[in-house]
């Protein structure tokens, strides 16, 4: 027979991942004692959970770490010597180091200083302070795309007055820049950057500290103005919630405050920002309601809500979520090997935001459902299970699913179908007996370039009806017997060009009355 083969080459795999909602992740070591104003940072792919409760040693911040994979946190060194201060921010600025400012020490009250942690010595550098107007706490943080680290309003939070404040801290220069006031004062907010050259300041508590903010506040980072209708506000007031950018670039606003101030609940509820709609939806709610906790994205594109406080006593608990918006593909389409005649089954499982649309590619071309020109039969063209029955050899290729939503377009990898063809099997036969005279009864067991291959069962001086191995050329004449000298018999069983393969009786010597 001849084979015909796709020779079978490697797409683009797409990542991996669950449905969009919140699952499990590893919780933080710290004995089972809440985790509470720390601040989130991805660096180098490593999630870091910095500053907050629970303290360490003589009331310092402690610090956690998870690495891309790992099955458990990591207790770095501490905030050692800082003191027992919350509300500080953080960022990683434009020189890759994590940078943490501002805050209240609760034993005396005095302000937090700025430095960066490093991974080897904890606290390692003081860096410049904030202005003098900048509020002690309550602020707004996050890092632009340029590294540049954001310090927004801020104040007494709820009962208090809040500013309108706003600089921005330059790395390269170790200064503290002053920015363009923010249109609305606001204490308690979440900030994040957007991806798209601006910073959003979200929700909040108003300046007199009577109200939680459903504003939006929009900075554009190149010309440093700021916007209250760019983005539309949110359905309801919330305050110390935390707001992460997806992969997909949606901006999540997980938990918080709601209600009254004074008082309210905790939410686990998610908003979740799609700026190419301009609207607000309703996410997939966290599993426990949080507040004043770390939220990062990390590289495999989870979402990690990090410990926080809630309506009772706090969690150092950590959960995940995917945000699968655009397609995702969770099986992959196989190399396959099939006869010419058979039916082609190829099968793979997508998940992402609805409405979507599939489509099958032979070789780069979109299949049709129906009858080909050449005899197999195409189904399931625009579906995640394509079937190609009485399959040709010019169905052999290579095959990819495309999926597309509003999100954008993912591929599977390129399965490669390889078609075999039978060879075509003469109509009419000459039939050679090689069976020699001698012989008590012959088998051929193998054939190449025209010498047949086997074993022949005759009589030798030693033995009865013994096995011998056999060559022939295409008649009982040719029949050569190729036992080896030092051996009865055997047999021949494959053989290819100059070698045959095979067994062969060896003497043996066999002992009777020992």
């Amino acid at each position: 027979m001849h084979i015909k083969v796709a020779t079978l080459t490697t797409l683009l795999l797409s990542g991996l991942a669950t449905a969009q909602t919140w699952e499990s992740a590893p919780a933080l070591p710290t004995g089972g004692a809440a985790k509470v104003w720390a601040v989130g940072a991805n660096l180098g792919g490593t999630i870091y959970a910095l500053g907050g409760t629970p303290w360490s040693g003589g009331g310092d911040g402690t610090v956690y770490s998870l690495d891309l994979g790992a099955v458990g946190w990591i207790e770095e060194l501490s905030f050692d010597g800082i003191g027992p201060v919350i509300s500080q921010g953080g960022g990683i600025d434009s020189l890759g180091r994590i940078v943490i400012f501002g805050g209240e020490n609760t034993d005396n009250f005095d302000p937090g200083g700025t430095f960066d942690w490093d991974t080897q010595e904890g606290p390692w550098h003081d860096l410049a302070m904030r202005s003098g107007a900048a509020p002690i706490k309550f602020f707004a943080y996050c890092s632009d795309a340029a590294g540049r680290v954001y310090s927004l309003g801020g104040g007494c939070g709820e009962g208090g007055a809040n500013t309108t404040h706003a600089e921005r801290y330059i790395a390269s220069s170790d200064m503290w820049e002053l920015i363009a006031p923010m249109p609305v004062a606001d204490g308690d907010a979440a900030a994040v950057d957007d991806g798209m050259g601006h910073v959003l300041v979200i929700g909040g508590v108003s300046g007199d500290g009577t109200t939680r903010l459903t504003e939006v506040q929009q900075f554009d980072t190149t010309t440093g103005t700021w916007s209250t209708t760019a983005v539309p506000d949110l359905p309801v007031g919330v305050s110390q919630a935390n707001a992460v950018r997806d992969v997909n670039g949606k901006i999540y606003l997980m938990g918080g405050l709601d209600g009254p101030t004074l008082g309210g609940s905790t939410r686990n509820e998610v908003l979740i920002y799609d700026p190419a709609l301009g609207t607000w939806e309703n996410g997939p709610s966290m599993t426990t309601p949080r507040r004043r906790f770390a939220a990062v994205l990390g590289n495999d594109d989870f979402i990690y809500a990090i410990g926080g406080d809630n309506d009772s006593g706090g969690t150092n608990t950590v959960e995940k979520m995917h945000p699968t918006d655009c397609p995702v593909f969770n099986e992959e389409p196989g190399n396959q090997s099939i006869w010419r005649g058979a039916t082609l089954y190829l099968h793979t499982a997508v998940v992402g935001a609805q409405p979507m649309t599939l489509q099958w590619r032979q070789n780069g071309v979109d299949l049709v459902d129906g009858p080909t020109a050449h005899g197999s039969v195409i189904s399931g063209a625009t579906t995640d299970t394509l079937t190609l029955t009485n399959a040709q050899e010019e169905d052999l290729g290579f095959y990819v699913l495309e999926a597309s939503n509003g999100c954008g377009t993912t591929f599977t990898t390129s399965a490669g179908v390889a078609v075999q063809v039978q060879a075509p099997m003469p109509t009419s036969w000459t039939v050679t007996s090689l069976h020699p005279g001698y012989a008590d009864n012959s088998y051929a067991t193998a054939v190449n370039n025209g010498v047949q291959a086997g074993h022949a069962v005759f009589d030798t001086a030693e033995y009865s009806a013994i096995d011998h191995p056999m060559l022939w050329y295409g008649s009982a004449e040719s029949g050569l017997n190729v036992t080896p000298a030092d051996s009865q018999g055997g047999g021949i069983t494959a053989i290819s060009g100059h070698t045959a393969v095979g067994w062969w009786w060896r003497p043996i010597q066999c002992y009777v009355n020992h």
